[in-house]
C-alpha cells in the first residue's frame, strides 16, 4: 500500500498489460495468470 506522501512515480508499475478487445477471454485469463494476476 502506498503512504499519504508517496508520490505517483515511486508507486506506479511501468511494465503495462493490455490486450485488444478482440483478445478471446481465455487467453487474457491465460496472459493473466502466467504474469501471477489471476489466483487459481
Amino acid at each position: 500500500m502506498a503512504n499519504a506522501g508517496d508520490k505517483i512515480k515511486d508507486i506506479m508499475n511501468v511494465h503495462v498489460i493490455k490486450v485488444l478487445t478482440s483478445t478471446d477471454q481465455e487467453e487474457v485469463a491465460k496472459i493473466l495468470q502466467e504474469l501471477e494476476l489471476l489466483q487459481d
